[in-house]
């Protein structure tokens, strides 16, 4: 009875210490295991479509070659009907900005001027608060300091640009050969399991990509809704 016990403890242990170890090294590695779920979140979104082209009688590797097509067309598509809106408000904004300023330097006087603080420093500090060429001139070296010290600004921007590549190339592998992928996963489990997982992998997949495709069809339409009240408010 002792020696089990003996032994049950060291298994105990034994286990403790190699899920600390699996913790520690899934932290080390956590920024890869971001880049796989949203590498499985993509390809849960467009396996519906790959599935709607296979029954088409397209082979699975094209069908993914002009999914991703698809998808690319139809965001530089998005970019090319809102990117020209987005830059002229943003001119528009420019524009205006020095009038916007004006009038609300002249708010703050006479909110100043109606606390009864008529010191002619305060005023002159809110005119130089909202002074156009020194907004400009803090604006300039608030960018230049940034620059200088965005090192770490750039490898975020840099690195998030490079996790998403790899999560697209991961996400089209798990589509050109879901399939293998999936006998391959499910084989590392005992037999009970086995079938079990195989049959939930199709449900799960199918009600995820069609959950994230619910939400993408909202937002479009929510979006679509607000630019047309916007465009008929001006």
């Amino acid at each position: 009875m002792s020696e089990w016990r003996v032994n049950l403890s060291l298994s105990t242990l034994l286990t403790i210490t190699g899920g600390g170890l699996l913790l520690v090294l899934l932290w080390q590695l956590r920024w890869l295991v971001v880049v796989l779920m949203v590498a499985i979140v993509i390809a849960s979104t467009l396996s519906p479509l790959i599935r709607q082209a296979e029954r088409s009688k397209i082979p699975r590797w094209l069908a993914v070659l002009c999914v991703y097509l698809g998808v690319l067309g139809v965001l530089v598509l998005f970019g090319l009907i809102v990117g020209p809106t987005v830059a002229q408000q943003i001119e528009r904004l420019v524009r205006k900005l020095p009038s916007y300023l004006d009038v609300l330097e002249s708010l703050a006087q006479d909110v100043i001027v109606r606390l009864g603080l008529s010191d002619p420093s305060v005023l002159d500090q809110i005119g130089d608060f909202f002074d156009i060429q020194g907004l400009i001139s803090w604006g300039f070296r608030t960018s230049q300091e940034l620059v200088v010290r965005s090192y770490g600004l750039t490898r975020g921007i840099v690195g998030g640009f490079l996790s998403l590549l790899l999560a697209l190339l991961l996400s089209g592998y798990m589509l050109a050969g879901s399939e293998k992928l999936i006998d391959g996963v499910v084989e590392l489990f005992p037999q009970p399991w086995e079938e079990r997982l195989r049959s939930l992998v199709m449900p799960v997949s199918q009600r995820m990509g069609s959950y994230i495709q619910g939400r993408i069809l909202v937002s479009v339409i929510l979006g679509t809704a607000t630019s047309i009240g916007l465009r008929f408010l001006g």
